[in-house]
């Protein structure tokens, strides 16, 4: 088990994140590492929501297939960049609107 700083660093220094956790995913983005999002048992909405709104679904892979090259092939950053950039200005001024 990792503490939470190792877990950061073990994404920071990736060189590829599978993870099927919303977190997992935001941090990858963070840190710009590649990642795949592996699809399970349980429900992934938020995960789902957010590679729909980076462009970037061919990150989900499903559990116990092959993986495709194009879903562990390295990530595109300044295309989803703007996607982010958008996505952050609208949490910023939801935060803004509820706390006023």
């Amino acid at each position: 088990r990792a503490d939470p700083l190792e877990w950061i660093s073990l994404i920071k220094y990736a060189r590829h994140m599978f993870t099927m956790t919303l977190h997992g995913a935001l941090f990858s983005i963070i840190f710009r590492r590649p990642f795949s999002i592996v699809d399970g048992d349980r429900p992934l909405p938020k995960v789902l929501d957010l590679l729909k709104h980076l462009g970037l679904e061919s990150r989900l892979v499903k559990s116990g297939l092959p993986l495709r090259p194009e879903e562990i092939e390295c990530i595109d950053y300044q295309t989803t960049e703007p996607r982010l950039t958008a996505l952050r200005a609208s949490s910023l001024q939801y935060l803004r609107d509820i706390l006023a």
